[in-house]
Parts: structure tokens; C-alpha cells; sequence
């Protein structure tokens, strides 16, 4: 993704991102995220192009709609909530539902590899079903 800016914040601290990927159908970048998340739970289907992604670690209504305003045709999360069903279905907007544990156990392989680079001495251990 390019031309990253802060998408939603809580207690002022970012709480997502939005930004550009190269124009693809919604059906590739589905195939791309299945890929690096090891697989996903559910998808809203709404544009069938995407080239303007948020990704955001909460849903409501009001974070669906200013991805909307800020012409994201994506919204990735880790858990679709039903309190923003119907702000989904009025913009029509995509969602990919990448499942509660498996974004978290992604975001702990992703900051174990961060660790391991930043200190080459340190040893970083993960449970065997986080490896």
C-alpha cells in the first residue's frame, strides 16, 4: 500500500490505515489476503474493483462510512459486527472478515520478526501454533 494516512483513532491513537494498491478485481486482492493471512473468515462483496484499501482493527458504522467518504471500495478487519451491516450495505463498500485470532497471531509473527531483526541476540519464542 502507498500514500498511507490514519484511518479511525481511539483515545487518540491510530487505529487503522487507508491507502492506494494497484487497481485489481476484488476477487485477486481476496486471493492476496487469504495468502498472507493464511486464510480468512467471511467477505461482504460490493465493488468488484479495488484499488483504495482500509485497514482498520475495529468496525462501526461511522469507520465504514468515512472509509466510504475517503472512496476506500475495501474495508479489512479482523471481525464483522453487525452494528455496521447496514452502514456496509448503504455504501456499498467491500469487507474482507480476516478472523479475531488469525489477525492477532499474524501481528505477533509480524512483530516476533521485527524483534529478531532489531536485536539478532535475542531469542524470540512462539508457541508452536504461532509458528
Amino acid at each position: 500500500m502507498t500514500e498511507l494516512k490514519v484511518m479511525g483513532t481511539k483515545s487518540e491513537r491510530p487505529i487503522g490505515m487507508i491507502g492506494e494498491i494497484s487497481a485489481q478485481t476484488l476477487e485477486r486482492y481476496i486471493q492476496r489476503v487469504k495468502n498472507i493471512f493464511d486464510g480468512i473468515e467471511d467477505v461482504v462483496f460490493g465493488s468488484e474493483q479495488v484499488s483504495r484499501v482500509a485497514v482498520v482493527g475495529t468496525m462501526s458504522a461511522e469507520l465504514i462510512q468515512m472509509a466510504a467518504d475517503r472512496q476506500a471500495e475495501l474495508y479489512i478487519t479482523g471481525q464483522l459486527r453487525r452494528s455496521a451491516e447496514s452502514a456496509v450495505q448503504a455504501t456499498g463498500i467491500s469487507v474482507i472478515e480476516i478472523g479475531h485470532h488469525r489477525s492477532e497471531k499474524w501481528g505477533l509473527r509480524a512483530l516476533a520478526q521485527i524483534l529478531r531483526q532489531q536485536w539478532s541476540a535475542l531469542e524470540v519464542i512462539l508457541p508452536d501454533s504461532m509458528s
